[in-house]
């Protein structure tokens, strides 16, 4: 006999139901956490804001990578493959 796996009822507040727009994420680790910055780009200028961090153990961190790649693979068999470009010339990372 197969068990039911329990419900999750999940709850969002207003302030994080609209979401926030990035261009870009950047990753930094240390041995119990992996952080991501969503940040947005501003287009022509060589200047980004973090929009947003998240701040992960390792474990969720790697259900990500596989929730991401499960994603993107049903993307783009929706839609086509999505065209990766590199970051555009000039560009060097540095946190202010």
């Amino acid at each position: 006999m197969s068990e039911t796996p329990p419900s999750l009822s999940i709850d969002i507040a207003p302030a994080v139901s609209g979401g926030v727009y990035a261009n870009m994420v950047i990753s930094s680790l240390s041995f119990d956490e992996v952080t991501l910055d969503f940040l947005y780009l501003l287009p022509h200028l060589q200047k980004a804001t973090v929009q947003s961090r998240v701040i992960l153990n390792p474990r969720q961190a790697k259900r990500l990578a596989t929730l991401l790649a499960s994603t993107i693979n049903d993307y783009e068999s929706q839609f086509g493959m999505i065209q990766d470009e590199p970051l555009a010339p000039g560009i060097q990372l540095s946190p202010n």
